[in-house]
């Protein structure tokens, strides 16, 4: 973090500021670790956990919740769920909570009320190494794994992840066999392109 061109802070509100950004940050990570904690041991009945499911979300907790933001947290995404049709909200599919204990990723198997997707293709990109907060293959399987017909990966090896750099010349060649909803439409020529933008009136023509 630092100031804008040409704004000059001295070194005391300077650090200020950074320290209040590094506290919104870690407040962020924070309850984005407890609001995917909780759509993952989502309960048959929000308003009143058993012990099985308190037991099962402080299994993923990250240390510290109280009861009460637990409540609030829960009652909100209650509320997201019931605004959008009963589906739960959408998280990434590995815990940053378990990231931040382990140091690696542990797949979260999301509840999304039935409501799966019939089809999905996934392509990953390959970094060479397994760091902190990797999603490792059986994760993204998982995820594959919920659609209703058809899932699987677009040019990945999945014994070669994430060490697999042949991936985006394999992406081509398997997104060329994938059969198109909608057939491409021709090149559009320059007259019906000149039309539609001389008809809009926030564009401001200059001829030099």
């Amino acid at each position: 973090m630092s100031p804008a061109p040409g704004v000059h802070v001295c070194d005391r509100v300077l650090r200020c500021a950074q320290e209040q950004a590094a506290r919104l940050l870690r407040l962020a990570l924070h309850r984005r670790a407890v609001v995917a904690a909780i759509v993952a041991t989502w309960p048959r009945d929000p308003g009143k956990r058993t012990n099985a499911e308190w037991q099962a979300l402080r299994a993923v907790l990250p240390d510290g919740v109280g009861t009460a933001e637990i409540r609030n947290r829960t009652r909100q995404i209650r509320a997201y769920r019931d605004a959008h049709d009963g589906v739960l909200p959408p998280y990434s599919p590995w815990d940053s909570t378990q990231t931040a204990r382990h140091g690696h990723a542990r797949p979260i198997c999301q509840k999304y009320s039935g409501k799966h997707r019939e089809s999905q293709t996934l392509m990953l990109f390959s970094h060479g190494v397994e760091s902190v907060g990797h999603a490792p293959i059986e994760g993204w399987q998982e995820v594959l794994a919920r659609a209703r017909k058809i899932g699987s990966f677009t040019g990945v090896d999945t014994r070669a992840y994430p060490r697999d750099f042949a991936s985006l010349a394999r992406t081509r060649r398997d997104l060329s066999r994938i059969r198109t909803t909608y057939p491409m439409p021709l090149p559009l020529g320059w007259p019906p392109v000149e039309e539609f933008l001389a008809g809009r009136d926030e564009l401001e023509w200059n001829r030099e």
